[in-house]
């Protein structure tokens, strides 16, 4: 009779919570958003969330290009073990080389800001065989910043060629100098010089060490420094995209994208709305966003910069670097540039990029806005 009561209970819940609504999302405030993270919490709502979105491994677009015989070997994750492909539509797009009608395709897609398209790209790690086309990409859609969310173990087990050299080095047909390298918790930057013919520009990259595959970085502050550090770096405009990549450019990649534009929509307009952006993102990469426990992490890194004021538009002496903080020590790092500076062999390391950029005649070049192209 007991186990005939316990049957029946088990049963009358299971129906409680197959009728139970999955929550809705919505264009939230900030003042609101902590309040929704609670409630999403306490019903499980971001993994009923984010399963409503659908499986990410769902293509939802066509990718006949990057599926041609001539191209498979340039993805990370090809088919037909996995196929981590890029969207027809979305793709960046190389000029072509001489003699060689496929090489303007690399594994990489254009992803847009909360309300500007082609603000980002997002893209695979380079293989071996791609750093050349990595560093084309780089000059030719005027990338200024990259953001690397591959770990040290990723390059350690092939997930990621070292494709950031520690000296001089040669891609694409670019000189490419290491003029300057900074160590942060969690963080390391390096700024490079890249020369092609009589021109030089600077090239920033942000390389963020402690985001596991598959996972979460331990406290949403490190993930709110990374953008911190990005956003208040010298060379940080948005004329130019941001590039983006983990090992596939997909999970972790469209995690920070995810909550870069949020951030930005915060900044702007006081609201956010993920899912609806995300369901977009889903439309321009395959895979972007992977595990709710990454979803859900875009929202803690917002809220986390709300509660520290970061978009209070009456409070017009905000200032980015004060609000990296070292997460193990609890201090800020700001004051000194965050940590270690490593100088540069061939000559000093200059105090700050504005002053680097002077040196290097710099001259804000403006990316041209980049267009659809056919498969």
């Amino acid at each position: 009779m007991f186990t005939f009561k316990l049957l029946a209970i088990i049963a009358f819940i299971a129906v409680v919570e197959s009728a139970r609504p999955i929550p809705q999302s919505k264009s939230i405030s900030l003042a609101e958003l902590e309040s929704y993270i609670q409630e999403l919490d306490s019903t499980n709502g971001f993994k009923e969330l984010f399963d409503s979105l659908g499986d990410p491994t769902t293509q939802l677009k066509t990718w006949n290009y990057a599926s041609l015989p001539a191209n498979i070997p340039k993805h990370r994750y090809p088919p037909p073990n996995d196929s981590l492909l890029t969207y027809d539509e979305t793709r960046v797009q190389l000029t072509k080389l001489p003699n060689d009608q496929h090489s303007d395709f690399i594994n990489a897609n254009w992803i847009d800001n909360y309300a500007r398209d082609y603000s980002y790209i997002a893209t695979q790690c380079p293989i071996d065989s791609t750093i050349d086309d990595f560093y084309r990409m780089v000059w030719e859609k005027n990338v200024h910043e990259v953001v690397a969310l591959a770990s040290p173990h990723d390059i350690e087990k092939g997930k990621c060629s070292r494709y950031f050299p520690e000296k001089d080095a040669k891609y694409g047909g670019l000189e490419i100098n290491l003029e300057r390298k900074e160590e942060y918790p969690d963080i390391v930057v390096r700024i490079y010089s890249l020369k092609k013919d009589d021109l030089v520009r600077v090239f920033v990259h942000h390389h963020f060490v402690s985001w596991p595959d598959l996972g979460v970085p331990e406290d949403p502050q490190q993930l709110l420094n990374l953008i911190l550090k990005y956003r208040s770096s010298d060379t940080y405009t948005q004329a130019w995209p941001l590039a983006v990549h983990c090992s596939a450019g997909v999970g972790r990649t469209g995690t920070f994208l995810l909550t870069d534009a949020m951030f930005e929509s915060a900044l702007e307009t006081g609201r956010v709305d993920f899912f609806t952006h995300l369901k977009l993102m889903r439309e321009q990469r395959i895979s972007v966003v992977e595990k709710p426990e990454q979803y859900r992490l875009a929202h803690l890194v917002v809220l986390e910069a709300y509660k520290q004021g970061l978009f209070d538009k009456n409070n017009k002496n905000v200032n980015l670097r004060d609000h990296i903080v070292d997460v193990n020590n609890n201090k800020n790092t700001a004051n000194n540039r965050g940590g270690h500076v490593i100088r540069n062999d061939k000559g000093p390391a200059w105090t700050d990029h504005s002053a680097y950029n002077k040196q290097l005649g710099f001259g804000g070049m403006v990316a041209p806005r980049p267009v659809p192209c056919a498969a």
